[in-house]
């Protein structure tokens, strides 16, 4: 790869992060007032918060990632976007998160972007 390629696949990791950032913090937001008007059990706040995050993913990376390498390009996207939004999430919550935890949501989010990346590089190379 040229140093044009890295440029650009950084700048796809970036702005499929910044998106997915901003739609996570949007959509826990957004729960959260629903949380705090309604009785949701914990069971359902949980599976929502996984689908959320899975949601955010999937955007930041299917608006961002293009070409070659959709794999990696997505897998990015969810590694570092996954390890920013726990960071957030603990700063805003006040509560650290266990290293099990960590380790287990940073290869969760990694992995979901991975998949993303595929069907994000599979979709577009259909519409051309």
């Amino acid at each position: 790869m040229s140093n044009k390629d890295d440029a650009n696949v950084f700048l796809m990791v970036i702005k499929g992060v910044t998106l997915t950032v901003l739609i996570s913090l949007i959509c826990v937001l957004v729960f959260a007032l629903i949380v705090k008007f309604t009785s949701l059990s914990y069971a359902v706040i949980k599976g929502v918060n996984q689908f959320l995050k899975i949601f955010s993913i999937f955007i930041g990376t299917f608006f961002s990632v293009k070409g070659k390498l959709g794999f990696v390009k997505g897998a990015l996207v969810g590694l570092f976007s996954t390890v920013i939004t726990l960071i957030l999430f603990s700063l805003i919550g006040g509560e650290g998160v266990s290293q099990a935890s960590f380790f287990i949501d940073t290869l969760f989010g990694t992995i979901i972007g991975l998949v993303c990346g595929v069907i994000a590089v599979q979709r577009k190379g259909q519409e051309e």
